[in-house]
């Protein structure tokens, strides 16, 4: 079984952790308590190389949840109240890497430079508007494009995933391959997107890549909104670990306006995805839901999977693993309280 260790000291809220990422890990706890910080340091580990060896300042711009830092003093905002040294290391594949922040003297060190062969994506929980125009600085002489109406689904997945992957490029193919290409990846989202979202042919709404009509991208619910770069996400992902290459998939809140049934769906594709990788492919999730807690759990049960994923309860900087029983049953104890307190007062 693969799996990603992570361990960190005086990150975020956390002062000393050690955990081992399942294919299936998911990460639940209240708001604010540090389940964020927990997919940031994952993802800002399994940052690319440069020139060979890995490149620092987007593992620092990626911990500090940041596309501009100062580093190193943004790390600052990220090291354990009272602590003076952040330092965080994770294994996978065979392969190590490091790194240490002292505050004292600012200085960053990288413990172990390995280059890991492993494609890494973020889908964060804040909404996805999606908009068909290019904004300029009103001091740049650069014209305002007309409205392009997308008539081929590849163009259009380009355009909408191109923010979140950057990789993308319809004439070479996926990635840093050239094996495959991305009429793969919208075959697959396209057919989860008519699954998840049967309306948009039914009702005859108007979507890129699904439809040959002019979308009007403002008129569109806000579930598809919020989901369409995830499913975006979960093609890409899928594709690449299906034809060998190792993937990490974090995903944040990934039930953003689902209602219970999509919600189901969405994890039923979820847990088929990493089935299906054998290996390749670990995905990441932190949820506030427990219908789409419980909907993971129930999956995994049902495809015999449950040595393959881990729960974690992210409770004020401690965590602790709640075991995943035999029919998919799980405690989280915090959910289940919060539950129990809505329904007492009724």
């Amino acid at each position: 079984m693969e799996s990603i260790k992570l361990t960190l000291s005086s990150y975020g809220p956390f002062d000393e952790l050690e955990l081992n990422l399942t294919p299936l890990t998911i990460v639940t706890g209240p708001n604010a308590v540090g389940k964020s910080f927990l997919m940031r340091a994952v993802y800002a580990m399994l940052a690319p190389c440069r020139d060979g060896s890995p490149d620092v300042e987007a593992v620092v711009s990626r911990l500090c949840n940041s596309s501009v830092c100062d580093e190193p003093k943004c790390l600052n905002r990220v090291l354990r109240r009272g602590s003076q040294t952040l330092e965080l290391r994770v294994e996978a594949w065979g392969y190590s890497r490091g790194l240490r922040y002292d505050a004292t003297t600012g200085t960053i060190e990288l413990l172990r430079a390995d280059c890991l062969p492993v494609e890494s994506i973020l889908v964060p929980c804040y909404r996805a508007y999606l908009t068909l125009l290019p904004y300029f600085h009103s001091s740049t002489e650069k014209p305002i494009p007309e409205p392009h109406h997308f008539n081929s689904p590849v163009s259009a997945i380009a355009t909408l995933v191109e923010p979140m992957v950057q990789r993308l490029v319809p004439e070479t193919g996926v990635g840093e391959t050239s094996e495959i290409k991305l009429g793969e990846v919208v075959g697959r989202f396209n057919e989860i997107v008519e699954e998840i979202f049967p309306e948009v042919e039914h009702l005859g709404i108007s979507l890129p890549g699904i439809s040959k009509t002019p979308s009007n991208m403002p008129l569109l619910p806000a579930s598809i909104l919020h989901s369409y770069p995830l499913v975006a996400a979960i093609a890409y992902a899928e594709t690449l670990s299906q034809k060998g290459f190792r993937t990490i998939l974090i995903i944040e809140e990934p039930e953003l306006g689902l209602d219970f049934r999509r919600q189901r769906l969405l994890a039923r594709h979820l847990v088929s995805a990493v089935k299906k990788a054998k290996g390749t492919l670990i995905v990441i999730l932190s949820t506030h839901s427990a219908e789409m807690l419980v909907s993971l759990t129930k999956e995994v049960a049902r495809r015999r999977m449950r040595r393959y994923a881990k729960v974690y309860e992210v409770i004020d900087g401690r965590v602790r693993r709640e075991s995943i029983g035999r029919t998919g049953r799980v405690y989280v104890k915090h959910m289940f309280e919060e539950l129990a307190e809505i329904y007492s007062g009724m």
